[in-house]
Formats: C-alpha cells, structure tokens, sequence
C-alpha cells in the first residue's frame, strides 16, 4: 500500500505539471488565468502554539497534538506517536489553532517543507509552532491544486531562500501568505479535479488502510514474541 502511495502521487504531481507546470510566473497566461497571492485564496493562515507544562499538570489528555515528527516526508500521519493534550487547553489556550478537516499543514520550522492534509482521523486536533496551516476559502476547487503545488520543487525552492537562520531555522507566515501562485480559470480548474480527485480519495483509503495494518501489527507482535499467540507451521 505505501509503494502503492507513492505510485499515486508520482502519477498526482505529474499530471499537475502536464497541466499547469507550463506556464510560470512573468510568463504569458492564457485567458481567464491570472497571479495572485496564497494569501487570497485563504480563509487564514496561522500556526499553533506549546502549551506551559504547569498547564497541562493534573489534566486527562485526549486531543492530538500535531509536530513536524508526526508528519512523513510524504505526508502521511504517524499516528501511532502523536502526542495528546487536555480538551480544556485546546478549547481556550489553544483555541486560534484547532485544525479542520482539509487544512493544509507545512512546516516552518526545524524540518521545513512536509506537507499534509488534516483527514478526517485528524479533524478538530491542534499543532504546535513549528506547523502552520492553510485553510482555503473555497477548499472543493483549490485544495489539490493548492496542495500540489506547496509542494512542487519551484515552491519548495522558493520557500527555502527565505528560511531566517536562528537558534531554529523557520519560514514565517508572511512568506507564505505572499507567495505567488498561478490562479487557472475555473473551469480548467473543476476539469482537472475529476482527473486528480480519484487519485486522492485512493490515497485516503490506502492510508486508512496502513494504520489499521499498523495497529494490528503492533498489537499482534508482542503477543507473537512473548509466545501468547503462536502460529501453526
């Protein structure tokens, strides 16, 4: 299934470019198309936040609490390691950063580039600073696009020359907000996206079906190991 992913969105980035990668900023655009800004498309922009430890001393955990650890290189939740924090810090203290399915996560700091999508496993979970998200105005037209293209090489590039060394590289939001992107008609938009949409959704069955592999394995081997279960040869 992971070989699988990674087929899938080689064919995803690819059919991107075939479409899109073409044309580039300062370059002529066919009609209907224009330049804008990521910051038009979104509803905000934003990043989360580490709660004190005093905070948290005392209170039973149960909401997610995202990291750039927590995040694979191809954009795929590691759920099995992922932090929790109290429902009462992440509905007042943390509350600018509670996360909606289809936001799109990147991250600013420490390891810089990872992107991903809030599933539906991960709606209504919180981050800490060193991710920040994107959540889209009209998120049924441009997430795929706008995701897609977060990750290109050229956006990637760019977001990079802009890293501010520090005690901790990051990018800020600003730099996000003012990145350039070619905004296609909509038409050729919604055509695309009966084109890429099944890739997606594959990919979201796929990776709902690694975690449940992922939990039966971590469940089943100890049990193996210790001689709890044993397998009849």
């Amino acid at each position: 299934l992971q070989q699988q992913n990674t087929t899938l969105e080689t064919i995803a980035q690819t059919i991107f470019k075939e479409w899109f990668g073409k044309y580039q900023l300062g370059e002529e655009l066919p009609d209907g198309w224009r330049v804008g800004k990521l910051g038009e498309l979104c509803v905000k922009i934003s990043k989360g936040t580490t709660p004190r430890k005093i905070d948290l001393e005392g209170l039973g955990v149960s909401v997610p609490f995202l990291k750039v650890k927590d995040i694979s290189d191809n954009g795929l939740f590691k759920y099995e390691n992922i932090e929790r924090i109290p429902k009462s810090i992440h509905e007042n203290q943390l509350k600018r950063s509670i996360l909606e399915k289809e936001d799109i996560l990147f991250s600013i700091a420490g390891t810089i580039g990872r992107v991903a999508i809030i599933d539906l496993k991960m709606d209504n979970a919180n981050c800490n600073q060193a991710l920040a998200f994107i959540r889209l105005v009209d998120k049924n037209t441009f997430l795929e696009y706008v995701h897609l293209w977060i990750k290109s090489d050229t956006v990637q590039s760019e977001i990079n020359s802009s890293i501010v060394q520090g005690v901790q590289a990051n990018v800020s939001l600003t730099v996000l907000g003012n990145l350039e992107i070619i905004i296609p008609e909509i038409i050729k938009l919604k055509e695309w996206k009966e084109i890429i949409k099944p890739i997606y959704e594959k990919l979201n069955i796929n990776n709902l079906q690694i975690q449940s592999l992922i939990k039966t394995r971590d469940t089943l081997l100890p049990k193996l190991m210790s001689g709890q279960i044993r397998v009849k040869m």
